[in-house]
């Protein structure tokens, strides 16, 4: 593809330059593909393939909307002519189309639209100068008062954990801290910023381009297939409770079903939220308006949160969670409160929150993540999904060294689909072998899950101790006994796929 792109760039620069007033032609030349750009844009017609990456290469060559406006009925023969460049590039773009498709036509005419400006120096590259773009955030460059610095960055800051340091910092290239805030809220309240890291480490791994210019939602990003909205957000502790960190949460001793419960408020909390905000400030803003919108959550409520897997989520997006006697998904369209109201669930059951394209979950982005991006000395545990035909093969859960394991950084990452969408996220974004895609099948009221076999279902880095718990009477320590109990019951039976949830049964440290 570069290749033709350069060959069509030199046919034009030296067509341009054989016309008087040369330098007229080429602005003019340019305005006019700006001009049919931008409406394309900013076209009512459906979303077209290539629209993301067309987007963004146009709204950042530095030519305005309005100095290309009109262009087309100012045009004349050297331009449009039969001798002209934009006949020449319309019949390569065409030739183009034809071979290769619509979506690399599209993304072939605007990289030579931008070459030819690159050349002519304007736009962005006007005196051959660009934009002082501003450096690389520095994570680690303490800007807050000591004893303000959160438990989890201050163990970042230990001498053994350069490697972790650089990682993040890895993570962190490219990445704009556009209101001087980010830098101070990753080392005072970490969690949220954190989590925004990883979803950008992530849109960068596949190849996404994020727009800083814009600044919300957290990631205005082109694809090449369109324009996507993603609003990163966190599930917290509530107000007055103990965070995650502290100790007092690790000693609470919750019933799995009361530890269950908290994490479901908590994350339809977040959600709601974010859902609101869209509708009252971000489905104002022009850049968000007929966009796929994508609220990236994660759950950090409590000690432990990691182990909740997809049953919290499964409640609050579809209200249901697998039963393990029947070994299927049930109703659960209800969460009672302490006070005894009972919290609706069930958000892509129905239209109520259709301004929701997709949700973006995981609850494997921890430091242990950032552990296995590196060579350090440790065992790593983790379940790993198999398709079966028994179900007593279901328990794929192995330990590896470090060195050996697979550090693909997408692995672990879910997209869940909203079937009552008003602006669908189209299903060719983030297709990738280690993303699993959630559908909710309304005509069968069941979840239907697209996962590859291999991928991550839980994960925990193991050193030199496990926690140490009290002996006290805690069901949630018989998880893993119950699950194998009911998986010798069903053994007979086929696999449809409902109990990856149910594999997470680490307790081993980690956040």
């Amino acid at each position: 593809m570069q290749k033709i792109i350069d060959k069509a760039t030199n046919d034009i620069i030296d067509i341009i330059n054989s016309k008087p007033n040369s330098l007229s032609v080429a602005h003019q030349f340019i305005y006019e593909e700006l001009e049919a750009a931008y409406y394309v844009i900013d076209s009512e017609e459906e979303l077209i393939d290539g629209l993301g990456f067309l987007e963004h290469r146009v709204r950042n060559c530095g030519i305005s909307k309005e100095k290309c406006l009109g262009a087309m009925n100012k045009s004349w023969d050297a331009v449009d002519g039969s001798e002209g460049p934009q006949q020449y590039l319309l019949e390569f773009t065409l030739a183009v189309r034809q071979q290769l498709g619509k979506e690399l036509s599209i993304m072939f005419r605007i990289s030579v639209v931008e070459n030819i400006i690159a050349f002519f120096k304007l736009g962005k590259y006007k005196d051959n100068k660009k934009k002082q773009e501003k450096k690389d955030i520095n994570l680690f460059k303490i800007v807050i008062n000591e004893n303000k610095l959160h438990s989890h960055f201050k163990y970042l800051l230990k001498d053994e954990n350069s490697k972790l340091r650089d990682v993040l910092s890895e993570w962190s290239i490219g990445f704009k801290d556009r209101d001087n805030k980010f830098v101070k809220q990753f080392q005072e309240t970490f969690n949220s910023s954190f989590w925004e890291l990883y979803i950008y480490k992530c849109l960068k791994k596949l190849n996404y381009i994020v727009d800083f210019d814009k600044s919300s939602p957290d990631f205005v990003t082109y694809t090449s297939y369109s324009t996507l909205c993603i609003e990163a957000t966190t599930a917290n502790e509530a107000k007055d409770d103990n965070p995650e960190w502290t100790q007092e949460s690790f000693d609470s001793h919750k019933t799995h079903e009361e530890f269950m419960n908290y994490a479901t408020f908590r994350l339809f909390d977040a959600v709601s939220k974010k859902n609101e905000h869209y509708k009252k400030v971000y489905s104002k803003l022009g850049h968000v308006e007929k966009k796929p919108y994508i609220i990236a959550v994660a759950p950090f409520e409590q000690s432990m949160f990691s182990t909740q897997n997809n049953v919290a989520i499964n409640r609050v997006l579809y209200a249901k969670e697998v039963d393990i006697k029947k070994m299927d998904y049930v109703d659960f369209p209800f969460c009672e409160k302490n006070d005894g109201t009972k919290l609706e669930l069930g958000i892509f059951r129905s239209d109520k929150y259709s301004d929701i394209s997709a949700i973006i979950f995981s609850t494997t982005a921890t430091i242990s993540k950032v552990i296995v991006q590196t060579n350090i000395d440790c065992d790593v545990r983790i379940t790993k999904y198999k398709e079966i035909q028994d179900i007593k093969d279901m328990m794929n859960l192995v330990i590896v060294k470090n060195l050996d394991y697979n550090k693909e950084i997408l692995d672990g990452l879910q997209v869940h689909h909203n079937p009552y969408a008003k602006i669908p996220l189209d299903l060719r974004e983030f297709d990738n072998h280690y993303i699993t895609h959630y559908f909710y099948d309304v005509e069968n009221d069941y979840i239907v899950v697209e996962q590859n076999e291999g991928t991550l279902v839980s994960r925990n880095t193991i050193f030199a101790k496990i926690v140490e718990r009290e002996n006290t009477s805690n069901p949630r320590e018989k998880w893993e006994e119950n699950i194998k109990e009911v998986l010798e019951k069903n053994k007979d039976k086929k696999d449809e796929g409902v109990i990856s949830e149910l594999l997470n049964d680490s307790d081993l440290e980690d956040f």
